[in-house]
């Protein structure tokens, strides 16, 4: 009898996830890094007051938080997360940011407060610049290490109480898509997509945006490299 040696099952590569948790608008939320190849946590923090939206940079290694106290949170995505290492940023005192955006570098806010796309940059992040754009902008997006521009989505609800594409969404106005130049933190001119845009998302080859619009149940498909509408 010639004992045979069980190699078992190849390594995993070492994947984490980052989980956000929001208790209640009135205390700390909780950043959990969890190791989703051996299903265990590694570590957990307290980020801001009662946090409303989260993203990754591009590169996965920094998470960002919206948070109800009017601060911007950022944490390093690390198994040896812990709340020292935690950066806040105050927002600007009338903001209403919706959306985060964070490509190669910088973060990119969509604002309610004056329709206007907010832009932080450092670490950690510190106020730039306003761009005014579209009514109602709900999300920036782009391809975050080769973009020549980025793209909001607007609504264009002038008067919005919150709840329009909700309520009603098939007798609001057309919504708009506006491109920013990243040479020149300007916007180009926009141009009409469909009721409601409420998400987009880019082509893996980067050269087409899809937007959902949930007003008429259409999908508007936009030329990224020309500006304009496919």
């Amino acid at each position: 009898i010639i004992p045979i040696n069980a190699s078992g099952p190849a390594a995993q590569p070492t994947s984490y996830a980052v989980a956000v948790s929001a208790p209640s608008a009135t205390t700390p939320g909780i950043a959990t890094i969890i190791d989703y190849s051996g299903d265990s946590i590694m570590a957990s923090a307290a980020v801001g007051i009662g946090p409303t939206s989260f993203t990754l940079d591009a590169g996965g290694v920094t998470g960002y938080t919206l948070n109800s106290d009017h601060t911007l949170t950022e944490f390093p995505v690390s198994t040896s997360l812990q709340e020292k290492m935690i950066q806040y940023t105050t927002l600007p005192p009338l903001a209403q940011p919706l959306n985060l955006f964070s490509p190669s570098a910088g973060i990119w806010a969509t604002d309610l407060q004056g329709n206007l796309l907010d832009i932080f940059i450092g670490s950690p992040p510190a106020f730039l610049s306003s761009i005014p754009i579209a009514p109602t902008p709900v999300m920036v997006l782009g391809s975050g290490t080769t973009a020549q521009r980025y793209f909001t989505l607007s609504q264009n609800i002038a008067a919005p109480t919150g709840v329009e594409c909700n309520t009603s969404p098939t007798t609001q106005p057309a919504g708009v898509v506006t491109g920013i130049e990243l040479s020149s933190y300007s916007s180009d001119p926009p141009f009409q997509v469909g009721k409601c845009p409420v998400f987009a998302v880019e082509s893996s080859d980067v050269k087409r945006l899809f937007v959902l619009n949930r007003g008429d149940d259409t999908i508007s498909v936009i030329n990224v490299q020309n500006d304009t509408m496919d």
